[in-house]
Protein backbone atom coordinates (compact mmCIF):
# COMPACT_ATOMS: atom_id res chain seq x y z
CA UNK A 1 0.00 0.00 0.00
CA UNK A 2 1.35 3.63 -1.07
CA UNK A 3 0.18 6.89 0.90
CA UNK A 4 0.13 10.09 -0.68
CA UNK A 5 -1.12 13.30 -0.44
CA UNK A 6 -3.23 14.68 -3.15
CA UNK A 7 -5.63 17.39 -3.93
CA UNK A 8 -9.21 16.88 -3.44
CA UNK A 9 -10.18 18.25 -7.06
CA UNK A 10 -8.13 15.96 -8.05
CA UNK A 11 -10.12 13.03 -6.71
CA UNK A 12 -13.02 11.04 -9.04
CA UNK A 13 -15.70 10.62 -7.49
CA UNK A 14 -17.86 8.27 -10.54
CA UNK A 15 -20.87 6.42 -9.05
CA UNK A 16 -20.76 6.73 -4.98
CA UNK A 17 -21.24 3.42 -3.32
CA UNK A 18 -22.99 5.32 -0.82
CA UNK A 19 -26.87 6.69 -1.45
CA UNK A 20 -26.98 8.67 1.46
CA UNK A 21 -23.76 9.69 3.39
CA UNK A 22 -25.81 11.36 6.56
CA UNK A 23 -25.10 14.21 8.46
CA UNK A 24 -21.19 15.09 7.63
CA UNK A 25 -21.22 18.24 9.60
CA UNK A 26 -20.06 17.04 13.23
CA UNK A 27 -17.34 15.16 10.74
CA UNK A 28 -16.48 17.99 8.45
CA UNK A 29 -15.40 19.71 11.66
CA UNK A 30 -13.38 17.19 13.45
CA UNK A 31 -11.57 17.02 10.31
CA UNK A 32 -10.52 20.44 9.55
CA UNK A 33 -9.72 20.56 13.33
CA UNK A 34 -7.44 16.76 14.15
CA UNK A 35 -7.08 15.97 10.17
CA UNK A 36 -8.20 13.17 8.72
CA UNK A 37 -7.45 9.92 10.94
CA UNK A 38 -8.00 7.44 8.02
CA UNK A 39 -7.29 7.86 4.75
CA UNK A 40 -9.22 7.98 1.54
CA UNK A 41 -9.35 4.80 -0.42
CA UNK A 42 -8.30 4.99 -4.07
CA UNK A 43 -7.92 3.03 -7.13
CA UNK A 44 -3.96 4.48 -8.15
CA UNK A 45 -5.05 4.13 -11.75
CA UNK A 46 -7.40 6.88 -12.22
CA UNK A 47 -7.64 8.40 -8.24
CA UNK A 48 -11.39 6.64 -8.22
CA UNK A 49 -12.93 6.79 -4.50
CA UNK A 50 -13.19 3.38 -3.24
CA UNK A 51 -13.53 3.61 0.13
CA UNK A 52 -14.26 7.33 2.17
CA UNK A 53 -16.99 9.15 -0.13
CA UNK A 54 -18.52 10.25 3.19
CA UNK A 55 -14.56 11.91 4.31
CA UNK A 56 -14.29 12.93 0.96
CA UNK A 57 -17.98 15.21 1.34
CA UNK A 58 -16.78 16.31 4.95
CA UNK A 59 -13.66 17.62 3.32
CA UNK A 60 -15.28 19.22 0.65
CA UNK A 61 -17.49 20.70 3.01
CA UNK A 62 -14.98 22.82 4.68
CA UNK A 63 -12.33 23.32 2.68
CA UNK A 64 -12.67 22.87 -1.11
CA UNK A 65 -8.58 23.38 -1.88
CA UNK A 66 -7.24 20.93 0.90
CA UNK A 67 -5.24 18.42 0.58
CA UNK A 68 -6.02 14.82 1.79
CA UNK A 69 -3.85 11.65 2.67
CA UNK A 70 -5.03 8.79 0.51
CA UNK A 71 -4.33 4.79 0.27
CA UNK A 72 -3.11 3.70 -3.15
CA UNK A 73 -3.08 0.15 -2.81
CA UNK A 74 -1.07 -2.42 -5.44
CA UNK A 75 -3.64 -4.83 -6.05
CA UNK A 76 -7.11 -6.08 -5.03
CA UNK A 77 -6.16 -7.58 -2.09
CA UNK A 78 -3.99 -4.84 -0.44
CA UNK A 79 -7.50 -2.74 -1.15
CA UNK A 80 -9.62 -5.78 0.78
CA UNK A 81 -7.57 -6.17 3.48
CA UNK A 82 -7.51 -2.12 3.51
CA UNK A 83 -11.46 -2.09 3.66
CA UNK A 84 -11.92 -5.21 5.75
CA UNK A 85 -10.28 -3.25 8.42
CA UNK A 86 -12.24 -0.48 8.06
CA UNK A 87 -15.50 -1.99 8.06
CA UNK A 88 -14.83 -4.37 11.05
CA UNK A 89 -13.24 -1.66 13.64
CA UNK A 90 -15.30 1.15 12.72
CA UNK A 91 -14.92 4.41 13.47
CA UNK A 92 -18.46 5.48 14.61
CA UNK A 93 -17.69 9.34 13.76
CA UNK A 94 -16.37 8.06 10.31
CA UNK A 95 -18.09 5.19 9.24
CA UNK A 96 -22.17 4.53 8.96
CA UNK A 97 -23.40 0.68 8.58
CA UNK A 98 -23.34 -0.40 4.66
CA UNK A 99 -26.57 -2.12 3.40
CA UNK A 100 -26.30 -4.27 1.04
CA UNK A 101 -26.53 -2.77 -2.07
CA UNK A 102 -23.69 -0.09 -1.20
CA UNK A 103 -22.12 -3.79 -0.23
CA UNK A 104 -22.44 -4.65 -3.85
CA UNK A 105 -21.22 -1.15 -5.20
CA UNK A 106 -18.03 -1.35 -3.38
CA UNK A 107 -17.03 -4.89 -4.55
CA UNK A 108 -17.79 -3.76 -7.96
CA UNK A 109 -14.75 -1.25 -7.50
CA UNK A 110 -12.86 -3.19 -5.69
CA UNK A 111 -13.32 -5.71 -8.74
CA UNK A 112 -11.44 -3.07 -11.14
CA UNK A 113 -8.43 -3.22 -9.40
CA UNK A 114 -5.59 -5.77 -10.86
CA UNK A 115 -5.51 -9.05 -9.26
CA UNK A 116 -1.99 -9.69 -6.83
CA UNK A 117 1.07 -10.71 -8.86
CA UNK A 118 2.01 -13.82 -7.18
CA UNK A 119 -2.10 -15.11 -7.76
CA UNK A 120 -2.09 -18.74 -8.80
CA UNK A 121 -3.98 -19.44 -11.74
CA UNK A 122 -7.42 -19.99 -10.23
CA UNK A 123 -7.42 -17.12 -8.72
CA UNK A 124 -10.86 -14.92 -8.48
CA UNK A 125 -11.75 -11.18 -7.42
CA UNK A 126 -15.00 -12.18 -5.61
CA UNK A 127 -12.83 -14.60 -3.43
CA UNK A 128 -11.16 -11.37 -1.46
CA UNK A 129 -13.67 -9.12 -2.68
CA UNK A 130 -16.97 -10.67 -1.32
CA UNK A 131 -15.44 -11.61 2.18
CA UNK A 132 -13.94 -7.97 2.56
CA UNK A 133 -17.32 -6.45 2.48
CA UNK A 134 -18.93 -9.38 4.62
CA UNK A 135 -20.25 -11.38 1.51
CA UNK A 136 -19.52 -14.66 0.21
CA UNK A 137 -17.71 -14.65 -2.78
CA UNK A 138 -20.66 -16.79 -4.48
CA UNK A 139 -23.70 -14.10 -3.45
CA UNK A 140 -21.35 -11.45 -4.94
CA UNK A 141 -20.63 -12.89 -7.93
CA UNK A 142 -24.51 -13.90 -9.07
CA UNK A 143 -25.79 -10.51 -7.59
CA UNK A 144 -23.16 -8.47 -9.79
CA UNK A 145 -24.34 -10.88 -12.94
CA UNK A 146 -27.56 -9.79 -12.77
CA UNK A 147 -27.04 -6.38 -12.03
CA UNK A 148 -25.00 -6.16 -15.20
CA UNK A 149 -28.27 -7.47 -17.03
CA UNK A 150 -29.83 -4.63 -15.16
CA UNK A 151 -28.85 -2.54 -17.17
CA UNK A 152 -29.81 0.41 -14.98
CA UNK A 153 -27.97 3.34 -16.90
CA UNK A 154 -30.57 2.47 -20.07
CA UNK A 155 -33.99 4.77 -19.45
CA UNK A 156 -36.25 1.91 -21.81
CA UNK A 157 -35.68 -0.92 -20.57
CA UNK A 158 -36.51 -4.18 -22.07
CA UNK A 159 -38.44 -6.79 -20.29
CA UNK A 160 -34.83 -9.09 -19.78
CA UNK A 161 -33.53 -5.96 -18.19
CA UNK A 162 -36.72 -5.28 -15.84
CA UNK A 163 -36.95 -9.31 -14.91
CA UNK A 164 -33.16 -8.74 -13.78
CA UNK A 165 -34.11 -5.03 -12.05
CA UNK A 166 -36.49 -6.85 -9.88
CA UNK A 167 -34.59 -10.00 -9.27
CA UNK A 168 -31.59 -7.26 -7.84
CA UNK A 169 -33.96 -5.76 -5.54
CA UNK A 170 -35.16 -9.34 -4.20
CA UNK A 171 -31.52 -10.59 -3.33
CA UNK A 172 -30.49 -7.16 -1.81
CA UNK A 173 -33.77 -7.55 0.41
CA UNK A 174 -32.69 -10.72 1.00
CA UNK A 175 -29.33 -9.81 1.85
CA UNK A 176 -30.62 -6.91 4.07
CA UNK A 177 -33.69 -8.46 5.67
CA UNK A 178 -32.97 -12.62 5.40
CA UNK A 179 -36.35 -14.81 6.40
CA UNK A 180 -35.90 -17.11 9.50
CA UNK A 181 -34.70 -20.69 8.32
CA UNK A 182 -33.21 -19.64 4.96
CA UNK A 183 -29.68 -17.72 4.74
CA UNK A 184 -28.67 -14.77 2.82
CA UNK A 185 -26.56 -17.30 0.36
CA UNK A 186 -29.68 -19.62 -0.38
CA UNK A 187 -31.89 -16.96 -0.73
CA UNK A 188 -30.08 -15.53 -4.06
CA UNK A 189 -28.63 -18.64 -5.01
CA UNK A 190 -32.54 -19.41 -5.44
CA UNK A 191 -33.38 -15.97 -7.16
CA UNK A 192 -30.49 -16.27 -9.52
CA UNK A 193 -32.02 -19.71 -10.57
CA UNK A 194 -35.20 -17.77 -11.16
CA UNK A 195 -33.97 -15.19 -13.05
CA UNK A 196 -31.55 -17.64 -15.56
CA UNK A 197 -35.08 -19.45 -16.04
CA UNK A 198 -36.90 -16.38 -17.00
CA UNK A 199 -39.15 -16.35 -13.67
CA UNK A 200 -40.67 -13.27 -12.92
CA UNK A 201 -41.42 -13.06 -9.07
CA UNK A 202 -42.73 -9.92 -7.53
CA UNK A 203 -42.38 -10.26 -3.81
CA UNK A 204 -39.92 -12.14 -1.73
CA UNK A 205 -42.29 -14.12 0.18
CA UNK A 206 -43.87 -15.85 -3.17
CA UNK A 207 -40.34 -17.65 -3.72
CA UNK A 208 -38.76 -17.93 -0.34
CA UNK A 209 -40.14 -19.93 2.56
CA UNK A 210 -38.18 -21.07 5.87
CA UNK A 211 -37.28 -24.66 5.78
CA UNK A 212 -39.98 -26.04 8.09
CA UNK A 213 -37.97 -28.85 10.07
CA UNK A 214 -34.56 -29.67 10.24
CA UNK A 215 -34.25 -32.76 7.45
CA UNK A 216 -32.25 -36.07 7.83
CA UNK A 217 -29.01 -36.23 6.28
CA UNK A 218 -29.96 -39.18 4.21
CA UNK A 219 -32.18 -37.08 2.28
CA UNK A 220 -31.50 -36.97 -1.10
CA UNK A 221 -29.54 -33.49 -2.47
CA UNK A 222 -32.39 -33.03 -5.04
CA UNK A 223 -35.30 -33.22 -2.26
CA UNK A 224 -33.06 -30.96 0.47
CA UNK A 225 -33.13 -28.10 -2.56
CA UNK A 226 -36.76 -28.17 -3.67
CA UNK A 227 -37.68 -27.87 -0.04
CA UNK A 228 -35.80 -24.93 0.81
CA UNK A 229 -37.78 -22.07 -0.56
CA UNK A 230 -39.71 -23.20 -3.49
CA UNK A 231 -43.40 -23.88 -3.71
CA UNK A 232 -46.09 -25.03 -5.57
CA UNK A 233 -44.40 -27.49 -7.76
CA UNK A 234 -47.34 -29.04 -9.86
CA UNK A 235 -47.65 -32.76 -9.41
CA UNK A 236 -48.77 -32.75 -13.81
CA UNK A 237 -46.81 -30.79 -16.05
CA UNK A 238 -48.84 -29.16 -18.55
CA UNK A 239 -48.50 -28.42 -22.29
CA UNK A 240 -47.09 -25.29 -22.22
CA UNK A 241 -44.95 -25.90 -18.67
CA UNK A 242 -43.53 -28.90 -20.28
CA UNK A 243 -42.18 -26.81 -23.42
CA UNK A 244 -40.55 -24.09 -21.15
CA UNK A 245 -38.90 -27.65 -18.80
CA UNK A 246 -37.24 -28.33 -22.41
CA UNK A 247 -36.39 -24.26 -23.06
CA UNK A 248 -34.76 -24.03 -19.86
CA UNK A 249 -32.60 -27.14 -20.63
CA UNK A 250 -31.50 -25.61 -24.04
CA UNK A 251 -30.66 -22.35 -22.29
CA UNK A 252 -28.91 -24.14 -19.56
CA UNK A 253 -26.70 -26.27 -21.96
CA UNK A 254 -25.81 -23.00 -23.76
CA UNK A 255 -25.23 -20.98 -21.05
CA UNK A 256 -22.63 -23.51 -19.74
CA UNK A 257 -21.44 -23.74 -23.05
CA UNK A 258 -20.39 -20.00 -22.96
CA UNK A 259 -18.73 -20.75 -19.77
CA UNK A 260 -15.68 -22.09 -21.59
CA UNK A 261 -13.77 -19.28 -21.22
CA UNK A 262 -14.54 -17.93 -17.71
CA UNK A 263 -12.89 -18.22 -14.55
CA UNK A 264 -15.04 -19.93 -11.82
CA UNK A 265 -14.83 -19.44 -8.15
CA UNK A 266 -13.59 -22.57 -6.86
CA UNK A 267 -16.71 -22.81 -4.31
CA UNK A 268 -19.44 -22.75 -7.33
CA UNK A 269 -17.22 -24.88 -9.72
CA UNK A 270 -17.70 -27.62 -7.18
CA UNK A 271 -21.51 -27.00 -6.80
CA UNK A 272 -21.60 -26.20 -10.46
CA UNK A 273 -20.23 -30.27 -10.97
CA UNK A 274 -22.16 -31.80 -8.64
CA UNK A 275 -25.04 -30.35 -10.45
CA UNK A 276 -24.40 -31.55 -13.58
CA UNK A 277 -23.86 -34.92 -12.13
CA UNK A 278 -27.58 -35.26 -10.70
CA UNK A 279 -29.19 -33.47 -13.85
CA UNK A 280 -27.35 -35.97 -16.14
CA UNK A 281 -28.95 -38.79 -14.07
CA UNK A 282 -32.41 -37.75 -14.83
CA UNK A 283 -31.74 -36.83 -17.85
CA UNK A 284 -30.92 -39.68 -18.95
CA UNK A 285 -34.18 -40.86 -17.01
CA UNK A 286 -36.38 -39.11 -18.70
CA UNK A 287 -34.37 -40.05 -22.10
CA UNK A 288 -34.63 -43.36 -21.52
CA UNK A 289 -39.04 -42.26 -21.07
CA UNK A 290 -38.92 -40.44 -24.22
CA UNK A 291 -37.54 -43.41 -26.59
CA UNK A 292 -39.95 -45.97 -25.51
CA UNK A 293 -42.70 -44.04 -25.60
Amino acid sequence: MKYRRIRLDEIQVGTPIRIDVGNIVELAESIKKNGLREPLLLNPLNLMIISGYRRYAACRLKASGLTVMAALPDDVTDACNEVKQHLDAPDRQYSLPLNARERINLGILLNQLPKPSEAIGNFTHDSVTGPAIGLTSAILWRVRSTLGRAREWEPTPDVDALLARRIVRLMLEAIDHPVEGVSASQAVKILHGMWKRGECPHLLSEVIKPRPERLSSNTPTRSRQVSVGLAGIPRRASAVEFRRGVDAISGACAGLASLGATEIPREDADYLSREIKTDMQFLRQFLKKLQEA
